[in-house]
C-alpha cells in the first residue's frame, strides 16, 4: 500500500465561499456611551469602531446605517427603536449589516462591556450561519437571540 502524501492545508474554492472572515469589525452606536464598551470589546482582540470616530455624535441612524454597512461592519447598539421603527429597519435592510441590540436596561459602561464580551463567541456563530441583515438581542448575561432574519426584515417593509 502506497502511502499518502500530506495534505494540503488549503480550503478548497467550494469550503471557503460559504465562510464569513473571521476578522470582524465591530462599530458601536452611541448610545453605548464612552469608552468603556468599546476598550473591553478590544481587550478580546476585536476591531471596535466608534460612531463618534466618524459621524457626528447626532446623526440619524438612517444616514449612518448604509454606511456601517458598505465598510462590512458589525453593529452593536441598545437602541431600542432600530429593532422596531420602520425607517431605521429599511436603513438597516440597505445597510445589509448584522445588528445586536443589549435589551438589558440600566448597565453601567463595565456592565455592558462584560455582556458584548460574553456574546462574542455567539455573535460571531450567528454572522457565520445566517445571511444578512439581521437583528438579534444580547442579554445582560451574554445570550444572543435572534430577533429578525433578512425574511422578517423583509417583510416588515413590505
Amino acid at each position: 500500500m502506497r502511502a499518502r502524501g500530506p495534505k494540503s492545508k488549503k480550503q478548497s474554492a467550494a469550503n471557503s465561499v460559504s465562510k464569513q472572515p473571521e476578522s470582524l469589525t465591530f462599530f458601536l452606536d452611541a448610545c453605548l456611551g464612552g469608552s468603556k464598551v468599546a476598550n473591553a470589546i478590544k481587550a478580546t482582540g476585536a476591531t471596535v469602531e466608534v460612531l463618534r470616530d466618524h459621524f457626528e455624535i447626532d446623526t440619524e441612524d438612517c444616514e449612518w446605517l448604509p454606511v456601517v454597512g458598505r465598510r462590512g461592519w458589525v453593529i452593536l447598539t441598545k437602541d431600542r427603536q432600530i429593532r422596531s421603527n420602520q425607517i431605521e429597519i429599511v436603513a438597516l435592510l440597505k445597510s445589509g449589516a448584522p445588528c445586536f441590540a443589549l435589551v438589558a436596561a440600566d448597565m453601567t459602561g463595565d456592565e455592558m462591556g462584560a455582556s458584548f464580551v460574553r456574546a462574542l463567541p455567539h455573535i460571531k456563530q450567528l454572522i457565520r450561519r445566517n445571511a444578512v441583515p439581521f437583528v438579534a438581542t444580547v442579554s445582560r448575561s451574554g445570550a444572543v437571540s435572534m430577533l429578525h432574519t433578512q425574511a422578517d426584515l423583509i417583510k416588515k417593509v413590505d
